[in-house]
Parts: structure tokens; sequence; C-alpha cells
């Protein structure tokens, strides 16, 4: 104990008041401060990584129909495979019934065609449970480029278009795949 002489209080011995531990109210700001913004970093960067997620998924998808387009038109025969302007363009999916699905008509040339939105379960025809935010105002085309030195070859590019969240302000995704058919060799 510290026992100081305190000359204005008569000489008497009196203690000095001892030192408190803690934090001003300065460090304690400082501290949320530098809290809040680690805080908001960390939000800022999961956000980021939903919205990239979302995109990537996205990306798949679209990658997965346009293969499953190309097949589709590896499978029909080579002189088919064409977009033009005809009235009756190739359809690329049946019903099951044998008739052609007005959803797969192939777009004609330098047009594009809404995405169709399969169903996921299609044998149950009482709850087709659609997913429509998949690919939100999702477009398609075909452009098909043949070579007149190589008329066995054709060159087929699906390009797809879609917006990463629904609604008219949100930027526009592209994705194209593209292959070629021989005539000799379609399955190639």
């Amino acid at each position: 104990m510290h026992l100081a002489n305190d000359p204005q209080d008569g000489g008497h011995f009196r203690r000095r008041p001892r030192a408190v531990s803690g934090f001003t109210l300065v460090e304690v700001m400082v501290a949320v401060a530098i809290l809040g913004l680690t805080l908001f970093s960390v939000m800022g960067g999961i956000a980021y990584m939903r919205f990239r997620n979302r995109e990537s998924s996205q990306r798949m998808l679209a990658a997965s129909i346009e293969t499953e387009i190309l097949e589709l038109f590896k499978a029909q025969p080579f002189p088919q495979i064409t977009n033009s302007t005809a009235i009756a363009p190739v359809y690329l999916k049946q019903i099951p019934g044998g008739a052609p699905d007005a959803r797969w008509i192939v777009p004609v040339a330098n047009a594009w065609q809404a995405i169709p939105i399969e169903d996921v379960a299609p044998g149950i025809s009482a709850a087709p449970a659609s997913i429509p935010d998949k690919l939100p105002n999702g477009v398609w085309r075909a452009d098909f480029v043949t070579n007149p030195a190589t008329p066995t070859l054709q060159q087929v590019t699906v390009t797809m278009q879609w917006q990463l969240y629904p609604g008219n302000s949100q930027r526009v995704v592209s994705l194209s795949t593209s292959t070629a058919i021989c005539q000799s060799f379609p399955s190639l």
C-alpha cells in the first residue's frame, strides 16, 4: 500500500487512488468499428459467393441443355440439319405419342426462341413440377455454317442467353457450344 504525505491535508497520510484497469470509450469505439468492418467484409464475401454459385449452376444447366440439343441435331438425318425459314422446321423432340413437341422447334436463322422448361417428372401428368426459375428469361438459337468446300461437314453452334435473376435490370449471361457434324459419321 502506498501512502502519501499531503501537505494540504495537514500532513496526514492518506491512500493514493489505485489505477483502474479497463478500456476507455475511445478504445471500445475503435474495437467496435474494426469488428463492424470485418463483419461487413465477411457478409459481402458470402453474398458474392452466392452470386457466383448461382451463375455457375446456371451455366452448368445451360451447357447440359446445349449438349442435349447438339446431340439431338446429330441424331437427325444429315439433310435435315439446317435452320431455314421453312414453314415446318425440324423438331428435335417427340411427345410420347409420336407427335413433334412444339417447345423444341428449331428457331429459324438468326431468330431466338424461349428455352423450353421441361417437367422434372414428365411421367406424372397431375403434378409436372417444372422449374421456371432455373434460367430466367432464357432464349436459345442454333446457327449452322456450311462450307462449300466440304459439303459433308456442317458446323452447328447453339447459343443460350438468360438473366441471372428474374427481372429486366439484370445483366445477360451467354453461353455457346459448337460441334461439327459429318454426313458419313454423324455420331462423332
